[in-house]
């Protein structure tokens, strides 16, 4: 072979085993880290590949040269390889992803008041009629329509002392709760004992109580979860201490908002509210996160035994119609479609779809998309997820 055939050989061995050695997997980098550049090839030697440093996805090194027998240096550095979208590691790691949904029974704690003040005379209501008495009969009513689609449980408050709620739950969340839920409420019935401390509306102790039975449960059952706060009137109690309004509200707000950062959203419910306790009932209900599209009035009002059956039936059948768990949240919540017998639902609180939490763990129906699903056992419901590099269209 001729000098200059050995050369060239030499030459072409030397530009593969540069391109060779920097030649660099395809790897996708950690969130904001991606591939600096190359080095270029020297005398009888690669370049480096690129570094996982810097901002953007660098060029492969180049290939080397080789030092001739006169010691000159025959052929230039190799150039560098071609650059790449700096953003292939987010669309390597996260594609769509296809989940079809399937309806799950929710659970609910009915938070019930019993303070002395439900023992008050329904107005315009049958003769002897209460608020106790017309709350009992609608709860009767709906529990025994609602058990199969919602497990119940029970929270009473107060305790005989007015300004205190006994711990854990009367009835435990469950299925078919229809009698052992009517036989606890016609146990404790109301509290009698009097006015003053003795008389109090403990509003954030019971939703604290009841949010803390919820939490204990959660870890064996996946099911979403909820509150319905049923009450006569505005809290007046903190802490378990009788209080003033200007201390009583407040308490109960935070414990309302502790309840939805907890994962449970809190339906209010105003039996025989008067005109001075609807601002409060109002920042309970807004509170809560499911509050009513109603622009005066955002609790459920409830005069009687039909309102509060209504309220009830409505509350149960958004939830247990319309909310369908998630095998797991999705890598971003602004990258999600959510589609009913193949129509697109806009994300919408009222008026569309929304997340039962902050944890993103389930989803929710709102307005006429629940109400056409209530009328279709079979309907189809499916999510996409998706992520910045691979969006939902």
């Amino acid at each position: 072979m001729s000098l200059k055939s050995r050369v060239l050989a030499l030459c072409l061995s030397s530009a593969c085993l540069g391109l060779a050695c920097n030649q660099q997997p395809k790897v996708a980098p950690a969130d904001g880290v991606t591939p600096g550049a190359g080095g270029g090839g020297g005398p009888a030697r690669g370049g480096s590949g690129g570094s996982l440093e810097g901002g953007n996805t660098g060029t492969g090194g180049g290939g080397g040269g080789i030092i001739l027998p006169d010691a000159s240096t025959a052929g230039a550095t190799g150039t560098g390889g071609s650059s790449v979208d700096a953003d292939f590691g987010d669309s390597a790691a996260c594609g769509l992803e296809n989940f079809k949904l399937e309806r799950v029974p929710p659970e609910i704690m009915l938070v019930l008041d019993r303070s002395s003040s439900m023992n008050e005379p329904v107005v315009g209501g049958m003769p002897g009629a209460t608020l106790w008495s017309d709350a009992l009969a609608a709860v009767d009513d709906v529990l025994k329509t609602t058990q199969m689609q919602v497990r119940w449980g029970l929270k009473l408050f107060p305790l005989p002392t007015g300004c205190q709620v006994a711990d854990g739950a009367e009835v435990v969340v469950s299925p078919n709760n229809h009698m052992p839920m009517m036989d606890k409420i016609r146990l404790h019935s109301t509290n009698t004992t009097g006015a003053g401390n003795m008389g109090g509306t403990p509003t954030d102790l019971a939703m604290s109580k009841a949010v803390a039975y919820l939490n204990s449960v959660a870890a064996t059952s996946k099911n979403p979860k909820y509150v319905v706060l049923a009450t006569d009137g505005e809290p007046t109690c903190a802490a378990g201490q009788s209080a003033a309004q200007f201390a009583a509200r407040p308490a109960a707000l935070d414990a309302i908002r502790a309840a939805v950062t907890a994962g449970y959203k809190t339906y209010v419910i105003g039996i025989a509210i008067d005109p001075q306790g609807i601002a409060v009932l109002n920042d309970m209900a807004i509170a809560g996160g499911v509050p009513r599209n109603d622009p005066s009035t955002k609790f459920y009002p409830a005069a009687n035994k039909a309102d509060l059956s209504q309220a009830l039936n409505l509350i149960a059948g958004q939830i247990s119609s319309c909310v369908f768990p998630l095998s797991k949240s999705p890598p971003d919540s602004m990258q999600v479609r959510v589609t009913v017998d193949g129509q697109r639902v806009p994300p919408n609180p009222t008026e569309g779809w929304s997340f039962t939490s902050a944890a993103n763990t389930a989803i929710q129906l709102n307005g006429s998309y629940c109400d056409k699903l209530k009328g279709s056992n079979a309907a189809d419901v499916a999510i996409v997820f998706g992520c910045p590099s691979n969006p939902v269209n």
